[in-house]
């Protein structure tokens, strides 16, 4: 039997849809948390949408869940989705931040275009998240959500790669990319320890 030590929270996993996101999604929910699933189911390089990935994931989860199926690469989505989120569950505790793509190529040859868009979904989308979801931690803490004396933890988890620490041959984009997440980590841990909101 799951120890149920997540019930009453809320979190929403970007690229929950598969993979990685997925198994953080599956476990969450077994814990009791609320999920919110967000992955507009592109393959690797971004392409070809399919809303089912999301959709199917969240409908297979043992706790309440939402799929999200609109990329998470841009601000007005972001803060769609977290006014979405504390509209159906009150309000959001967790974020994982695991929404990535590929688009290998030698830093001599690789496209402006590709650049881009790995940026955008690698490190901008965390941001724009993180952005959209830190106002709503922090008036939780000063509201006391929750059911203990005080509102005592939110997280942020952000999902980062060796590349961002040592580099991988045909891989600038990403690795630049994961090494600005590592970054954007530690500034918000500090920013946000005095709501009690931790960023890993």
């Amino acid at each position: 039997m799951t120890d149920k030590t997540l019930e009453g929270r809320v979190a929403i996993i970007t690229g929950g849809g598969r993979g990685v996101g997925r198994s953080i999604a599956e476990n969450l929910s077994a814990q009791g948390a609320a999920i919110i699933v967000a992955d507009n189911g592109g393959d690797v390089d971004g392409s070809n949408e399919d809303a089912a990935i999301a959709e199917t994931a969240a409908a297979a989860l043992p706790g309440p869940a939402l799929a999200y199926t609109k990329s998470v690469a841009s601000p007005e989505t972001a803060q769609e989705m977290v006014e979405t989120t504390t509209a159906e569950f009150g309000g959001v505790d967790i974020i994982v931040n695991c929404a990535a793509i590929l688009r290998d190529g030698l830093v001599f040859k690789g496209s402006t275009e590709d650049w881009d868009a790995v940026i955008e979904t690698n490190l901008s989308a965390a941001f724009y998240l993180i952005r959209a979801t830190t106002p709503v931690l922090r008036q939780q803490f000063k509201d006391n959500r929750g059911s203990g004396e005080a509102y005592d933890w939110g997280r942020i988890m952000n999902i980062g790669s060796t590349a961002g620490l040592y580099g991988n041959f045909g891989q600038a984009n990403y690795a630049s990319a994961k090494a600005g997440l590592f970054g954007l980590m530690r500034i918000t841990a500090l920013e946000m320890v005095r709501s009690n909101v931790t960023c890993n």
